[in-house]
């Protein structure tokens, strides 16, 4: 089933998977629309904001690079998850492993397409 494709790359899209998740569910349980929400709040809602939308970007266009078996594709994955980190420094942490996987990924990926 998954012959021909990088093992690391499945990895790699499986954790970003996993953290645009768990960050819609924090992002989902904030009210910004209540009288007494902090300005803390709103202002870690605008610059955070980014950072989902380019993590779901990532891992969407991971999740094309697995089923078409494209290399550059998962390396613009990988450089996405980079941005994303550069983008909200104080989450980057989460993204590292899928940063890590997604560039061995990449390389892996090419590798394979190269061989068949």
């Amino acid at each position: 089933m998954f012959k021909n494709i990088s093992k690391a790359l499945i990895i790699s899209i499986a954790l970003g998977t996993a953290y645009l998740i768990y960050l819609i569910i924090t992002y989902s349980t904030i009210d910004i629309n209540e009288e007494d929400a902090p300005a803390f709040l709103i202002i870690f809602m605008t610059l955070s904001l980014p950072h989902l939308y380019l993590t779901g970007f990532a891992c969407l266009i991971g999740l094309v690079a697995i089923i078409t078996k494209k290399p550059a594709l998962a390396l613009i994955s990988a450089l996405s998850f980079f941005g994303a980190a550069i983008i909200f420094p104080l989450y980057a942490i989460f993204l590292l492993p899928s940063i890590l996987f997604g560039f061995i990924g990449y390389r892996n990926q090419k590798r394979l397409v190269i061989s068949e």
